[in-house]
């Protein structure tokens, strides 16, 4: 079984499955990108499978017995009582849910939490048994701020939590350009979701040991910013160079598809959108990180 358990906390369009890559090559680690399968699509596996017939996933979903959850987003809840209630979506949102501090939901959802931690710990079991060379740590990629604080509030044992970080203005850029909407609303939107993502993560890492990684930082001195990720994950430091040996192995992970064929090469992405949008992001999203 796994000995500790890391979680990586930052919003879509982050380079967070990169990291999650980069993590996952070290012989002492694993890491599975998103993590979850999603219940709305069957889609591709790292090892280049569709879930519905990758080994991995479908032993892992038969051990946590993810039938139960067929009205969820992914193959487990993401936090206590997802059942796919809109109402709920809103109230547990990652931008919404400062209100779901592990005090109360103890209180809450005190039916639910113990199902609730046990099966993660069965996905735990389930991941580590079915995984050819398990590290001894595994770091989770799904993102969700309310899942975590819910961890939390079981009583799952977490040692910390990795928050990863962008300029608000590239991450304003790529999700209007994903989502196919321009304009002020779009942008003020999209830098709205940035400041409170971000304040909530930081709400929930208060409680637990936390280290900041930045896109930039990591795209502009990569074995750098990879020395202080694993230094903070009790391993020994190794360079881009050094894990490119373990790029090939199979990985099943849930994410970015243009990564399959990743040979350890970041490139950094900058967006030109106007001086005046781009003030008004800054504004928005708060400036209280630099961004390289």
């Amino acid at each position: 079984m796994f000995k500790k358990i890391y979680f990586v906390l930052s919003p879509s369009y982050h380079g967070a499955t990169l990291l999650s890559k980069l993590i996952n090559a070290h012989p002492e680690l694993t890491a599975l990108g998103d993590t979850y399968p999603s219940n709305t699509f069957d889609q591709v596996c790292g090892c280049g499978e569709r879930v519905s017939v990758c080994p991995f996933w479908q032993a892992v979903k038969a051990e946590v017995k993810a039938e139960r959850y067929t009205d969820t987003r992914a193959v487990l809840p993401l936090y206590p009582g997802d059942r796919g209630r809109l109402f709920g979506r809103i109230a547990y949102s990652d931008f919404t849910s400062f209100w779901a501090t592990p005090s109360l939901l103890r209180v809450i959802k005190s039916r639910d939490l113990p199902t609730y931690r046990s099966d993660y710990q069965k996905f735990l079991t389930a991941v580590h048994r079915h995984t050819p060379v398990p590290g001894r740590i595994f770091v989770d990629g799904v993102k969700f701020n309310s899942r975590v604080a819910s961890l939390i509030a079981a009583g799952f044992p977490i040692d910390g939590v990795i928050h990863l970080y962008r300029d608000p203005v590239d991450f304003v850029a790529s999700g209007m350009r994903n989502s196919n909407r321009n304009g002020g609303g779009a942008a003020l939107e999209h830098a709205l979701r940035y400041r409170l993502y971000h304040a909530r993560a930081r709400q929930i890492g208060h409680s637990l040991r936390t280290i900041d990684v930045s896109y930039e930082a990591l795209s502009d001195d990569i074995n750098h910013q990879l020395a202080r990720v694993f230094v903070f994950l009790g391993v020994k430091p190794m360079t881009v160079e050094e894990l490119r040996e373990y790029f090939g192995h199979e990985w099943h992970f849930m994410g970015n598809a243009s990564l399959f064929k990743f040979n350890g090469d970041i490139r950094r992405s900058r967006h030109d959108i106007g001086d005046f949008y781009e003030r008004l992001i800054r504004i928005v999203a708060g400036h209280s990180r630099e961004y390289g």
